[in-house]
């Protein structure tokens, strides 16, 4: 009797202390044919979504956990068939995020500027950077209070 091939959604976190370069953009997910070992080894979590008869029960289990992905060009590991990175658009490393916002901050954030105002700038920058340059702007609302409450401190 032929055993029939299964399917595994599989997702992946690293999850350890250095969430920038180089595992800013690390965090996929996964359909595979061979059952994933749970559990985080060196800093990564691998958590099983399911298991399916069929590919494409497992690829609209991962589209309805995770809508938007991109595909991941890395080397596929064994009895993968299908890998994508997490998030629409790839993350810019904070400190690139700093020095890509730093002029607009230095005109339109004040000592005065209210955590109301930092959002609706941080907003409007990320919309911008997504519409305009296909990117996230990683830790950006940190990087602007931090600027803002600096200039408190002087």
């Amino acid at each position: 009797m032929k055993t029939m091939k299964k399917f595994y959604f599989i997702e992946y976190n690293y999850v350890g202390p250095n969430r920038d370069y180089p595992h800013l953009n690390y965090d996929y997910v996964a359909i595979s044919t061979r059952m994933p070992e749970t559990g985080t080894t060196n800093d990564v979590s691998c958590y099983a979504h399911g298991e399916y008869n069929a590919l494409v029960d497992a690829q609209v289990a991962l589209e309805d956990k995770f809508p938007e992905t991109r595909r991941d060009y890395r080397s596929l590991d064994d009895g993968e068939i299908e890998r994508y990175l997490v998030g629409e658009y790839e993350r810019m490393p904070e400190p690139e995020t700093a020095e890509w916002v730093y002029e607009d901050m230095k005109e339109n954030i004040l000592a005065t500027t209210t955590d109301a105002e930092i959002d609706a700038f941080v907003a409007d920058r990320e919309e911008n950077a997504r519409e305009e340059h296909e990117i996230d702007l990683f830790n950006l609302y940190y990087i602007v209070k931090e600027f803002r409450d600096g200039l408190r401190n002087d």
